[in-house]
């Protein structure tokens, strides 16, 4: 045990160097990617009633209405299945 735990004492005294990285980066610049999301986060961070899945325009409302028109279509055609299933 003593040879394992003096083979493991370097690597936890220089852990710190293992997993973090000095920092590259001194001036508080922001890369412009990172702008672009912001402007793209602030439309989805808007208070107006609408939900997040919604919120990206003409094609996320066509395409909510179409899954739910799905879903209930799928409902529906499941309960006319039970209901002959329960005629034989």
């Amino acid at each position: 045990m003593s040879l394992l735990r003096s083979a493991l004492a370097p690597l936890a005294r220089n852990s710190r160097s293992f997993v973090s990285s000095p920092i590259s980066r001194t001036t508080t610049e922001v890369p412009p990617g990172y702008k672009h999301m912001q402007v793209k986060a602030g439309r989805f961070n808007l208070e107006d009633g609408k939900p997040v899945f919604i919120k990206g325009g003409t094609l996320d409302s066509i395409l909510y209405k179409l899954t739910m028109g799905a879903c209930v279509g799928a409902v529906v055609w499941d309960l006319i299945l039970y209901y002959e299933l329960a005629q034989r």
